[in-house]
């Protein structure tokens, strides 16, 4: 290298001549190519634009066509490098749907490549655009069980379920004339319908419903069947105030449980509202699920359609069940985690349990009385595990966003989705309770679940005891409204419920998009999944989503999943 710099003989300065105009030529084609593809770009995405703005119009007096040129025209205008540009547009009008298609063409300014090409470089572009345009009624199905306080689950869905709602709030503001609605539906193993547009007329107030009682022993203390009773157990709401019937017992039949004589001849049942006015608490909105035998979406209108109030019963104190008790204690199998009365008699476990004569104010152990929730969080007393209410279909989408940011993780009763799942048909349902939606297959209306879980269903705590479960929306496990008392036996029973309930939706003509967050195992891949008439609608409306963080991104895909607005090219 040195000697040929060195060199006198005049060689290198004639390569170099020789070289120079090559390298300047190199140069200058990969300015002008790299010019012409940022062009090529920036036309690109203005025509997505453009169409996007198009596709969306909402002034019919006003041609798609020509608001796609003026709007185009009006991006690429401050772009000295673009000119005369020429455009095709086309759009197809469907019942319930846009679809639209535009081609723009125009000449880009460069340097050395004009020498060339004896003028500017010609580039061109094309776009494809799709927009549903029928109505939506979207219900959030969602996972608030205690597992969602780990890695802070519970935080990530807010986030995600708030993204999902702006997402789809933005679709209605660009495009009024489109009707969409949302409702959520937090669950645990009960779901909370003491919200927007609860009536009181849906409660089994007179206790002829089968299991109402079904965990109390014969005729209620302190009871005058005369004395009207306006607002016991409801205590005063302004926004949807109840007046309670007079009679708040009934002759109806019961089911007997632990050994007990409820509903013996001549005995009257036990009504969970009158407990709730005897102890001095409000009832906090959860219900029992209704018996098999009827049907998930059958009107509220006598005997057990209708819906009993949650009443989790005082269990025996420490030294009548030998067990340890608390009432903020977690699901072990050995504790009896809801005691929050004195116990004011003698005898075996049933009895004590059982009895009604503990239910005054005097017995209740104000501590463990409460509807909002303990450190874990936890609900003590009779309203356990208890989430929030029911938001059901509306256009306040920030009415919605306040019900979203409310939700948190709830201990207690278990994991019980085919409940959540019922609640959400029944949201989607035109027939009572929720009367506001758009009857089923309704054409111009779509109705989409998205359910989001964070384990397999499961009922538990207490199994060593003689409830067999903590309390829940099936009661307790020793009633056998499982068909079972081996907790892992029941759990597979509320997958059968839950699979039930998402065949019904589809048949109904609802999508359904599941997501299973950080529990993606072959049990729930089968019963969340699309493949042998799991609860997802398609392969891509399935998302096991293993990492919290990407919770919100999965929650914007089913956003643009749900609006059914994008680019088809």
């Amino acid at each position: 290298m040195k000697r040929f710099l060195q060199d006198r003989s005049g060689q290198f300065a004639l390569m170099f001549g020789i070289s120079l105009p090559v390298m300047l030529l190199s140069a200058g084609l990969a300015v002008d190519t790299t010019r012409m593809m940022a062009a090529k770009t920036a036309l690109q995405n203005n025509v997505d634009a453009a169409l996007l703005a198009a596709t969306r119009l909402n002034d019919r007096d006003q041609s798609r066509e020509s608001y796609f040129d003026t709007y185009l025209a009006a991006l690429i205008e401050a772009d000295p490098t673009i000119s005369n540009l020429d455009t095709d547009f086309d759009a197809e009008i469907g019942a319930n749907f846009i679809r639209t298609e535009a081609t723009a063409t125009a000449d880009v300014a460069l340097t050395i490549m004009n020498s060339f090409m004896g003028g500017p470089a010609r580039i061109s572009v094309s776009s494809d655009a799709y927009e549903a345009t029928d109505a939506l009624e979207v219900v959030m199905v969602l996972d608030n069980t205690g597992s969602m306080a780990t890695n802070n689950r519970i935080g990530a869905l807010r986030t995600a379920a708030t993204t999902l709602v702006n997402t789809l709030e933005t679709v209605a503001e660009n495009n009024p004339n489109r009707r969409i609605r949302m409702a959520l539906v937090p669950f645990v193993t009960a779901v909370n319908i003491r919200g927007p547009e609860f009536d009181c007329s849906w409660l089994d107030l007179h206790a002829t419903a089968e299991y109402h009682g079904a965990n109390f022993d014969g005729i209620q203390v302190d009871f005058d069947r005369n004395k009207t009773v306006k607002t016991a157990g409801l205590g005063a709401i302004a926004a949807k105030p109840c007046t309670i019937p007079a009679v708040l017992q009934s002759n109806a039949t019961g089911v007997t449980q632990l050994n007990g004589n409820q509903g013996s001849r001549g005995q009257v049942k036990a009504n969970h509202l009158r407990l709730f006015h005897q102890i001095g608490l409000e009832w906090k909105g959860c219900v029992e699920a209704r018996p098999r035998t009827v049907a998930v979406d059958a009107a509220p209108t006598t005997g057990s359609t209708l819906f009993v109030p949650y009443f989790a019963p005082d269990e025996p104190d420490k030294d009548v069940s030998n067990n340890k008790n608390t009432p903020v204690a977690g699901n072990n199998a050995a504790n009896l985690n809801t005691s929050y009365l004195k116990d004011t008699l003698t005898g075996d476990f049933a009895v004590v349990q059982r009895s009604l004569a503990k239910y005054t104010s005097a017995n209740a152990q104000a501590s463990s009385l409460n509807t909002a929730p303990q450190p874990g969080p936890l609900t003590g007393g009779p309203n356990r595990a208890c989430p929030t209410p029911v938001q059901p279909l509306t256009e306040d989408f920030e009415a919605l966003k306040t019900a979203v940011s409310q939700m948190r993780e709830w201990n207690g009763s278990g994991t019980n989705v085919s409940e959540g799942l019922a609640w959400g048909t029944r949201v989607l349902s035109p027939e009572a309770p929720y009367t506001t939606a758009d009857p089923f297959d309704t054409p111009g209306t779509k109705k989409i679940v998205v359910l989001l879980t964070d384990g397999e269903n499961v009922v538990y705590g207490s199994s060593n005891t003689a409830n067999k479960s903590d309390y829940g929306s099936n009661g307790f496990m020793s009633s056998n409204r499982f068909g079972s008392t081996n907790q892992g036996t029941a759990a597979r029973t509320v997958d059968t419920w839950t699979k039930a309930n998402c065949t019904m939706l589809k048949n109904n003509g609802v999508e359904i998009y599941t997501v299973l967050l950080q529990s993606d195992g072959a049990n729930n891949r089968a019963l969340y999944g699309s493949a042998n008439g799991g609860c997802a609608s398609a392969p891509e409306n399935y998302f096991p989503t293993n990492d919290v963080s990407q919770l919100d991104s999965v929650f914007a895909r089913i956003a643009s999943m749900v609006a059914q607005l994008h680019f088809t090219n």
